[in-house]
């Protein structure tokens, strides 16, 4: 069985030591170093028109004017969809659609409603009738 002399450890731990602590002082200045960074420029954009003469202005100005006029409206408001159903007897029979309690029987947008364990059925006046299962988007606007 060999072991080291007492000299060789120390010397080892020493060198380690040193490692370590060149280690963590090289982490440290570079956390140190991107933290004292100067701050990234703010883009053109920030500025505005601060920079540019009348006529340049007048440009930016009516491009955006133009491009207000001529953007596409929002996108339409999402379809609701059935949350759950309540299957409690009578009165308190109905569904939960787009967030909100909606009784059995009741009108929906022109569609009848009517709760069934396995989700609604919408029936409109010609009495075409449409499932709707739980989790499922209803063809109908809120």
């Amino acid at each position: 069985m060999s072991t080291y002399p007492r000299s060789q450890i120390r010397i080892r731990t020493r060198v380690w030591r040193a490692r370590l602590a060149l280690c963590v002082l090289g982490s440290l200045s570079g956390t140190l170093s991107a933290q004292t960074a100067a701050p990234a420029l703010p883009p053109a954009e920030w500025l505005g028109r601060l920079f540019f003469t009348p006529e340049e202005r007048f440009a930016i100005e009516q491009a955006r004017s133009h491009a207000d006029r001529t953007t596409k409206p929002a996108n339409p408001a999402p379809l609701p969809r059935l949350d759950g159903i309540v299957l409690a007897p009578r009165e308190r029979r109905g569904a939960w659609i787009g967030g909100r309690f909606v009784a059995d029987g009741s009108e929906l947008g022109g569609w009848r409603l009517n709760v069934y364990r396995n989700g609604i059925v919408l029936t409109n006046a010609q009495g075409e009738s449409y499932p709707v299962p739980v989790g499922a988007q209803l063809p109908i606007a809120p």
